[in-house]
């Protein structure tokens, strides 16, 4: 299967980012498959989050309103200090920052 070829079942955790109906889809394979294995997807908005978040072990996020909420939800997972993440979120946020800035003088 094409889960195995991806060595799920080794991962310490699982992102998904695919559309709205491609994540349930996804969602439900990885959790039927590797029940164990924890999961966050990226949530198109509040309703799509909420019923995600139904399912045991997954963690949905809306990054367009929090995007660094969900890297510190990925790298939380992964065990990384708070300090690593904060650091990790602020530098995420200067760069961010610093073309949306760049964009706009264009």
């Amino acid at each position: 299967s094409v889960l195995r070829h991806f060595k799920i079942d080794q991962s310490r955790l699982v992102v998904i980012t695919s559309p709205r109906s491609r994540s349930y889809e996804e969602t439900n394979a990885i959790r039927n498959f590797f029940p164990d294995v924890p999961i966050i997807v990226r949530a198109e908005d509040a309703e799509h989050q909420e019923q995600l978040q139904s399912k045991p072990g997954v963690s949905a996020v809306v990054p367009a309103l929090i995007s660094r909420r969900f890297g510190g939800s990925v790298l939380r997972k992964l065990g990384c200090s708070e300090e690593t993440i904060e650091g990790v979120t602020e530098e995420q946020s200067r760069k961010a920052s610093a073309l949306a800035a760049k964009d706009r003088e264009t």
